[in-house]
């Protein structure tokens, strides 16, 4: 996951203002965890 965020979205952190950092790492993880979940089969249980 690590090397997925260094090369893509965390690449392009903004500098200077630690809330904004803060924000895009926020902002970056859950678009990261959206897309990975997105990918996962959906598995159908019966009752």
């Amino acid at each position: 996951m690590n090397a997925d965020l260094k090369h893509s979205a965390l690449a392009h952190l903004p500098s200077g203002v630690f809330m904004a950092i803060a924000a895009w790492l926020v902002l970056t993880t859950i678009a990261f965890n959206l897309s990975r979940e997105s990918q996962r089969p959906i598995r159908i249980s019966s009752m």
